[in-house]
């Protein structure tokens, strides 16, 4: 998002009427539905936070890795149990 969407969605906010937005930034109405639009889509309907954690994305993708691993351990063991399993019934 550009400064300039930045400043329409928050002229937007403030309650300032779309076709006025439109002249103070030489733009066409539907152009500025569009930049609104496009500021919706991005934050999904809320605001991000200002100052984001830099530390969260990589807890993040950490702890899904290690989800992941728990679940491809779990995997293993599940087949190391049956094929002992399939070994004892073919001893007996």
């Amino acid at each position: 998002m550009t400064a300039r969407d930045r400043k329409i969605v928050s002229a937007r906010a403030r309650g300032t009427k779309i076709k006025d937005i439109a002249k103070k930034f030489r733009m066409s109405q539907p152009a500025v539905n569009s930049v609104l639009h496009r500021a919706r889509l991005s934050t999904n309907g809320h605001a991000k936070p200002k100052s984001e954690d830099p530390f969260q994305k990589v807890i993040d993708q950490l702890e899904a890795r290690r989800a992941k691993l728990v679940g491809e351990a779990t995997d293993i063991t599940e087949t190391i149990n049956r094929v002992k399993a399939e070994r004892q019934l073919a001893k007996n």
